[in-house]
């Protein structure tokens, strides 16, 4: 009789941890998949985003991709994207249009990236190139179609960035015209339905 007792109160708990545990990852997940091409990311990338504060906050975590043929030598980028709507036009129910601006933060692994200074190059030789600072502007073309029960929402954006040593050199040097230091990207944000 007590293995029975015990066995209904471990099932009882392990489904009620179980539940709670199924709840907790309903909420940390994300919102949507973002895919993206270009944009100092990589000629792809791709990655989990999350909406914040009313929609008001777009945060987003991505992987890029540029392959040898394209970058001289694969380049791997992992970037922390945040994106903070400015304002939002409404043309119809369906259709609307948002400006944001917002940053990335990029680390990009290659042969050539470096967070601390190798060894063999005597100390403030190189400035470290891993991680960039990317500002960047984008404008947001969203349809939602609520009589559509899966992707009722079509976000694509489009996108233009650069990276704080292009800012940097144009500001010291001035070698290049300013909007040679500015990369387009378009992309597509894909929400994900909540059950």
């Amino acid at each position: 009789m007590k293995k029975i007792v015990a066995y209904i109160l471990l099932m009882f708990f392990a489904s009620s941890y179980a539940h709670a545990q199924e709840k907790f990852i309903h909420k940390i997940g994300p919102d949507n998949v973002k895919i993206q091409f270009a944009g100092n990311i990589g000629v792809v990338s791709t990655g989990i985003g999350y909406s914040l504060f009313s929609d008001k906050m777009q945060s987003c975590l991505l992987y890029g991709f540029v392959p040898e043929s394209i970058g001289g030598q694969d380049i791997h980028t992992i970037a922390s994207k945040n994106t903070f709507k400015l304002f939002e036009k409404s043309f119809t129910q369906c259709f609307s249009l948002t400006h944001s601006i917002g940053f990335s933060l990029n680390y990009s692994i290659t042969k050539n990236t470096f967070i601390f200074l190798p060894k063999q190059y005597p100390d403030d030789y190189y400035a470290p190139n891993a991680i960039r600072f990317a500002p960047l502007f984008s404008l947001n073309f969203i349809y939602i179609n609520k009589n559509i029960n899966l992707f009722n929402n079509l976000n694509i954006y489009f996108e233009i960035s650069t990276l704080d040593n292009y800012l940097w050199y144009y500001i010291k040097s001035r070698a290049f015209n300013f909007s040679d230091i500015w990369n387009l990207a378009i992309g597509t944000t894909i929400p994900l339905k909540r059950i």
